[in-house]
């Protein structure tokens, strides 16, 4: 059986997630050896370019590419080690959904609708009818097919949990925190105060729109920059499908 309703569990690896990026950054401060968090830093690249922007985004979402059986296990442990505390499913669901309604009463995590600090910090999932406002999401039957999509979508939590455990039993809880939690806290900001509140309608100098779209999207170079390929969301709104978000000279 396959529902959106998992706030609960998003709440407390959201929660572990912060604990950890605090944790790391008053040890550093402490220490004086920011290595660590360096390091985190660079999972947080991988498994975001590879696990959010590439798998969830593109190929599950939007699908925007295909590839063979092998490369796609390869993303989809990416999209897990990703952190974004849901399945790719789940995921893909909002996304679409988002994209319906983009801006819009209906869009689930619209700066628009919240507080866009709220948003930015990814706690719209601590909304008391985060479960309620999910429930009118329709649910990607095109991906449910997939029966490795709706392993790892059943049990997300429950693999968080193996890996924590495992890493802890061979790393130690530093390399919890630095390898598993810290990096997926610095993907969950970089998501939500970037991509889902600056490029909607919050402006920086800088900011423009190639595209007259029905929502606030917006492209900047530094967005683009900050999450290595979600920055130009006018773009992406204008054409969904397309792999690379860049429509004119100038547009890395």
């Amino acid at each position: 059986m396959f529902n959106l309703s998992k706030s609960t569990k998003e709440k407390i690896f959201t929660v572990l997630a912060y604990a950890s990026l605090v944790y790391g950054f008053i040890d550093c401060t402490t220490t004086g050896n920011w290595w660590p968090m360096v390091i985190s830093y660079l999972l947080f690249l991988e498994h975001g370019i590879l696990g959010n922007n590439v798998a969830m985004h593109r190929l599950y979402s939007h699908k925007g590419f295909t590839t063979g059986k092998i490369r796609n296990y390869w993303l989809l442990a990416e999209a897990v080690l990703c952190g974004s505390s849901v399945g790719p499913i789940t995921y893909a669901a909002v996304h679409r959904a988002h994209h319906a309604h983009s801006d819009g009463e209906k869009d689930p995590h619209s700066p628009h609708n919240d507080n866009p600090l709220y948003i930015g910090l990814g706690f719209h999932v601590f909304r008391k009818d985060a479960d309620k406002r999910n429930s009118g999401i329709r649910i990607p039957k095109d991906l449910m097919r997939d029966p490795m999509l709706m392993f790892i979508e059943q049990q997300y939590f429950k693999i968080w949990i193996v890996l924590t455990l495992v890493v802890y039993l061979t790393g130690g809880l530093n390399t919890v925190i630095y390898g598993l939690f810290a990096p997926a806290a610095i993907y969950i900001l970089h998501a939500n105060i970037i991509t889902n509140t600056l490029s909607h309608g919050f402006i920086l100098p800088g900011t423009y729109r190639n595209f007259a779209t029905d929502d606030s999207s917006t492209n900047h170079w530094l967005c683009q920059l900050l999450t290595l390929g979600e920055g130009y969301q006018n773009n992406h709104h204008q054409d969904c499908t397309t792999c690379s978000q860049a429509t004119k000279p100038g547009e890395f």
